[in-house]
């Protein structure tokens, strides 16, 4: 017997119809799903407007732009690192760590090994991937938790680091092409340009290979994804190693930057990574952590950081307008999508 189909009663004229969930009934709820989805973009744009009133003729040029975009390059390629793990559902406390130990590697292996550009940078980044491959190895494969796992191999990598460089500062006469990196191209320096070009090619690997979908969708429900036939532990394991490569190549930019490779240059990167990744949920995807939102996230920072230099603050101010940007962007999303789910339930 064919099911028998009912048909809905007929709108009555006039009548006022239930609302859609997913388009604003007025401009308030415009306002909240623009809070909820994109608080993050909203600091910057507020940033920008304060730090342009305040000193328009010394942060609103074009080289001042272009030195931000510079500065960010260490930073963000950290939190990049940090983002992959965070991705599939852990996170990584070696990130810093591994990118001072690059960085005095790096310029080690160029001024006291005499090796060329290219033979320092694959090796420091095969050193960098062993380190990755570690903490893998320690939190999937052997099931210790990320925390102390991750940390126990961070400070290995601060052992290595003095073991290599004996605590002191690498410094020497370079080659040519790491002098050449701050210059720039088409406005923005060989740096910038490099760091921006690496979060295009992660964020197309995580929008549109298999390994990147499956990735975000292990962060999002690890058994299910298990229960679905997904490699978990494979695809973990790579995001370990990425990692430290994406934290080893942020120490490298930062040691073309100095000239020299400092031991504890990259340490403080590890909260600016946090920091970041999590400044980026409140963009893009709301409440999840993706390239595209990391990379807001840097520019958030490093924004701020470069309008209280130029405002002349200390450096306490960066510290306590790090976390305050933090609580603020992500305390305004939350606030806002509590409102506005009360309102329309």
């Amino acid at each position: 017997m064919a099911p028998v189909t009912l048909p809905l009663p007929a709108p009555t004229p006039g009548a006022e119809q239930p609302p859609s969930r997913t388009v604003p009934r007025s401009v308030s709820d415009w306002v909240l799903q623009i809070l909820t989805g994109y608080s993050s973009a909203l600091m910057l744009v507020v940033l920008l407007v304060v730090f342009a009133s305040m000193t328009f003729s010394d942060f609103a040029t074009a080289e001042n732009f272009r030195n931000i975009f510079a500065q960010a390059a260490p930073g963000a390629m950290v939190a990049l690192a940090e983002t992959l793990t965070m991705v599939v559902g852990e996170f990584d406390l070696s990130v810093g760590y591994v990118s001072s130990l690059a960085g005095v590697m790096f310029i080690g292996f160029m001024v006291n090994q005499h090796m060329g550009f290219l033979e320092a940078l694959l090796l420091t980044l095969v050193v960098a991937a062993g380190f990755g491959l570690l903490n893998g190895v320690i939190v999937v494969k052997l099931g210790v938790n990320a925390f102390i796992g991750t940390l126990g191999v961070g400070i290995a990598a601060v052992g290595v680091n003095y073991l290599y460089g004996g605590g002191a500062t690498m410094a020497g006469t370079l080659p040519n092409v790491v002098t050449q990196l701050g210059i720039g191209s088409a406005g923005l320096s060989y740096v910038a340009w490099v760091w921006l070009g690496v979060a295009v090619a992660l964020w197309l690997y995580s929008e549109q290979t298999r390994p990147g979908i499956h990735s975000r969708a292990i962060g999002g429900n690890q058994n299910a994804s298990r229960l679905a036939g997904l490699r978990v532990s494979r695809l973990k394991l790579a995001a370990f190693i990425m990692a430290a490569v994406l934290a080893a190549s942020g120490g490298i930019l930062l040691a073309t930057q100095l000239g020299s490779g400092e031991p504890t240059a990259g340490d403080g990167y590890l909260l600016d990574a946090f920091a970041a990744a999590f400044l980026g949920t409140g963009f893009y995807r709301a409440g999840e952590f993706s390239v595209p939102g990391t990379v807001l996230g840097a520019l958030v920072l490093e924004v701020g950081f470069n309008g209280l230099a130029i405002l002349g603050y200390p450096t306490a101010a960066r510290y306590l307008f790090e976390g305050g940007i933090l609580v603020l962007a992500l305390g305004i999303g939350a606030v806002a999508r509590r409102w506005r789910m009360g309102r329309w339930s």
